[in-house]
């Protein structure tokens, strides 16, 4: 279930790629305002799921994400191959801190040893401390509500550790499971700039999503288990 990102990418996204393809990141002294502490990317459990840094044994399980079409068709993503995707893998591994502005945190979503996908939160005003989220999805393991599970934990993160003010979201208009989703967790406005705040956020339905058996289960809230963050 792919999250975000129009067709036409906003300029500063497109030189936000070419330097992620690059390799080329502007050193931390031109970058502006920091936090006063910066986010550094948890290991999280959820019910079902297990959020954590992306690592290079993910290999196998981002490629089948990358080089399936339906992922990446409302994404700014090509379809890429093994070696393509092995070498973006390599820079998400890379980002695992929240410090100053346009900052990238991803986290791979595990499910029972397999990735299945990707949450990720871009850091984009340090004073208003707005950030903007982003879900991705194997659709080989949709319609369970493991989006929304990951995707409520990650905002858990963002309001809770991070002090987030306002989440943002970017979805393409035509992408409805993704707006159905942003829309489960509280997120409001027009698609291409939801926007969800904390009272929203707990004042929020129960969620319910369907177990592997199939079985409706609905639960208020999501069950999180906040292990030490790795180290920076």
């Amino acid at each position: 279930m792919p999250a975000h990102r129009l067709e036409t990418p906003h300029l500063r996204e497109i030189i936000s790629n070419t330097r992620s393809m690059l390799g080329l990141r502007r050193p931390r002294f031109l970058r502006g305002p920091r936090l006063p502490k910066p986010a550094v990317a948890p290991i999280v459990a959820t019910e079902r799921l297990r959020l954590r840094p992306h690592e290079m044994k993910d290999a196998g399980d981002w490629l089948q994400i990358q080089s399936n079409p339906d992922v990446v068709r409302y994404l700014d993503w090509p379809v890429r191959n093994a070696v393509e995707s092995r070498r973006h893998l390599k820079h998400r591994t890379r980002h695992t801190v929240l410090l100053q502005a346009d900052d990238f945190l991803a986290l791979a979503v595990e499910r029972e040893g397999q990735v299945i996908g990707d949450v990720s939160l871009h850091l984009r005003d340090v004073h208003s401390k707005i950030v903007e989220m982003g879900w991705v999805l194997n659709p080989a393991h949709g319609r369970h509500g493991y989006a929304t599970e990951a995707a409520a934990a990650l905002a858990i993160f963002a309001f809770e550790h991070l002090g987030a003010c306002e989440i943002t979201a970017v979805i393409h208009e035509k992408n409805e499971r993704s707006i159905a989703l942003a829309k489960r967790l509280g997120f409001v406005g027009d698609p291409q700039r939801m926007l969800l705040t904390r009272e929203r956020f707990d004042s929020r339905p129960a969620l319910a999503y369907l177990t592997d058996e199939t079985e409706r289960v609905t639960t208020g809230q999501i069950p999180i288990v906040w292990p030490q963050p790795i180290a920076e």
